[in-house]
């Protein structure tokens, strides 16, 4: 919705507008700031630097537009350490390549024939505004530990289990459970890209547009 809503003049003002008085929904404005930042209108992107500022960079600079991310050519082999080193976009906390990582969120062997480089970088800028329906994230009620939130990892008749951001599975009998909410908020941290510089950022998307093989770990992009 907010794709298309922006993609006409009088739509990416209404979405400045909704930023600017607060009632633009939290997961939405990441997605928001790329796309009244790719306008077309000079006059959109100018009320845009003020209302949704771009992302800053790990170096506190200001990312470039997407449209010039997207033109720059990045190594894949300098991105493939991006992805796992703690410092920088540690994506690998979170996601397997070929078996190395952590599986608290999808596997990414393969990711590159589900997206193109625009796809990614949606992905990584606005992290909510696309969770497949397998790691929808609730947040729970309970007796014995209070709120929590997580996506469920297993369900029985008499109890549940929810995977948390840190990858631990915690497990509560069903009459422990309060309440159960859907979230519209991804488990992936937004400004994840507070840690790379806007190299570091394009060399992640070529490293990731080149995953299209499940052998990935045994032919390390760069290596």
């Amino acid at each position: 919705a907010v794709k298309s809503l922006g993609a006409s003049k009088s739509g990416a003002i209404a979405l400045l507008h909704l930023a600017q008085s607060g009632e633009l929904p939290e997961p939405a404005r990441a997605l928001a700031t790329t796309v009244v930042h790719s306008s077309a209108f000079e006059d959109v992107r100018l009320m845009a630097d003020k209302i949704l500022p771009r992302p800053k960079s790990g170096a506190g600079k200001e990312l470039p537009p997407a449209a010039e991310l997207l033109r720059r050519k990045g190594d894949a082999g300098r991105g493939r350490k991006v992805f796992f080193e703690e410092s920088k976009g540690n994506c690998g906390r979170c996601h397997k390549v070929g078996g190395k990582g952590s599986d608290v969120g999808p596997d990414l062997t393969v990711i590159g024939t589900k997206f193109g480089r625009e796809g990614l970088l949606e992905a990584v800028l606005s992290p909510s505004a696309a969770v497949s329906h397998e790691y929808k994230v609730w947040v729970l009620e309970t007796k014995s530990a209070g709120f929590l939130n997580g996506y469920i990892a297993d369900e029985t008749p008499e109890r549940l289990t929810v995977r948390d951001a840190n990858g631990q599975k915690l497990t509560f009998r069903r009459d422990d459970i309060l309440s159960r909410t859907p979230s519209d908020v991804s488990l992936m941290p937004e400004g994840l890209v507070g840690t790379m510089t806007a190299d570091d950022l394009v060399d992640l998307l070529e490293y990731m547009a080149q995953l299209k093989q499940a052998q990935e770990s045994k032919k390390p992009a760069g290596g």
